[in-house]
């Protein structure tokens, strides 16, 4: 196993060296070259000594890594500080690689360049922070046994960009600000994975993308998705005056269809601690069945849709939801058949709220305890145009406005409602 120290704060590796070259302290110019002379069970570290603390500006250029892992041992890459020991951690004395992509409120039609690609598989990356790029890390082929933690986005596109699927991998530890797409999307299937400790903040959704996570396969199968949260701006807000028009005096659209957590399609899915607030049209849009415990957020046109069969929504929380246009201010829509929503709470304060939960035709669901606080005249439920046939909802010890409901209700055609 080889392990390289490739310290950026200079531009050239000592002249005429003695001694085995990878001991060198090469500089931003020769990294990529060392990195990719290596393969599986090898680490490079990329850093500088942290008492001489050194931004790169890349500018234009891209890094494409061709260095692989196989399935006897990964391919690392870590960034980060260089003192006694590899210090990969993420601090405010860590540096950052620049690229060129300009600031979100100065956009224009150049997106900028991408970071990192990797190009193999069985990877280890810990410790990148990197800003004002269009991907600040890509991977183009499916990725097996990845690792990949305490990472850093700023003013990108998208930090995380999979083009095919994750198996067996683990994501923790990212950070993103001002990120206008996605912080994570994946294209292909993700399977037996965690995904957690995730924080973006000042969250702008630009053309109509995630602006956290998004899982875009529908055969994605056993994946944990904890401790996220999401904050804006409120910029995307309906009815709202954009605080950070742009340069060439356009603005932000009037609402967006962007979702804080988007997953098209899958099986044994649990999500827990997924916070949003100030930032989006819906928080979460789940296609998968699911278990969302302790999830939610505030300011949103839309708060939790669940389109899985048997989902569970257990002590979730959504608040502020307002219609604007046909988008409905609901906060809990039920797609699937046999939901069960235990102990949730809503308050909904706006007038120009729609309701509070709305189920598909033909599906049976129970909602047992939570308390749920909206206007007199807006409905609790209410029937949707999917499906087909009535629509049956149990009430247990359900707390509305101040009042306990413990009744069956059922909606017989589309736009029933029942009003507590």
């Amino acid at each position: 196993m080889a392990r390289d120290f490739i310290n950026i704060a200079i531009d050239e590796g000592e002249e005429e060296a003695n001694g085995d070259w990878w001991d060198q302290p090469f500089g931003w110019s020769e990294w990529l070259a060392a990195a990719n002379s290596r393969g599986a069970g090898d680490i490079v570290h990329l850093g500088c000594d942290a008492q001489f603390l050194v931004d790169r500006f890349t500018f234009s250029k891209e890094f494409t890594i061709t260095a692989t892992g196989d399935d006897t041992a990964p391919f690392a890459l870590k960034c980060g500080n260089i003192g006694s020991r590899i210090d990969p951690t993420i601090s405010e004395e860590s540096w950052w690689a620049i690229g060129d992509r300009p600031e979100y409120h100065r956009r224009t039609t150049y997106k900028g360049v991408n970071y990192l690609t990797f190009e193999g598989d069985y990877y280890i990356v810990e410790g990148v922070r990197s800003r004002n790029y269009d991907t600040a890390i890509t991977f183009i082929n499916d990725q097996t046994n990845l690792m990949l933690y305490n990472s850093q986005f700023r003013s990108c596109r998208f930090g995380l960009d999979f083009k095919g699927g994750i198996s067996n991998g683990e994501i923790t530890g990212l950070v993103g600000k001002n990120v206008t797409s996605s912080l994570l999307i994946v294209r292909g299937d993700v399977t037996d994975t965690r995904i957690s400790d995730i924080s973006s903040l000042n969250a702008n959704s630009e053309d109509g993308e995630s602006i956290g996570i998004r899982l875009l396969s529908s055969n994605n199968h056993n994946v944990t998705i904890a401790d996220v949260n999401i904050g804006g701006q409120r910029d995307h807000y309906a009815g709202l005056i954009p605080k950070n028009p742009f340069h060439d005096g356009s603005s932000y659209a009037p609402y967006t269809q962007g979702e804080a957590l988007a997953i098209e399609g899958g099986t044994d899915f649990v999500i827990e601690r997924f916070c949003v607030w100030d930032t989006t049209d819906r928080l979460i849009d789940c296609k998968a069945s699911a278990i969302i415990r302790h999830s939610g957020g505030y300011f949103s046109k839309r708060g939790i849709t669940v389109w899985g069969d048997n989902s569970v929504l257990e002590y979730c929380f959504v608040g502020g939801t307002q219609q604007t246009g046909n988008t409905s201010g609901t906060a809990y829509l039920l797609l699937g058949a046999n939901c069960q929503m235990n102990y949730c709470t809503a308050r909904l304060d706006s007038r120009a709220t729609n309701g509070c939960i709305l189920v598909s035709k033909g599906s049976t669901h129970t909602v047992e305890g939570g308390e749920y606080l909206i206007p007199a005249s807006k409905p609790f439920l209410r029937a949707g145009s999917e499906g087909a046939g009535a629509a049956t909802v149990r009430l247990i010890d359900v707390v509305i406005n101040g009042q306990v409901y413990n009744e069956t209700v059922t909606l017989s055609s589309a736009g029933d409602t029942w009003t507590a």
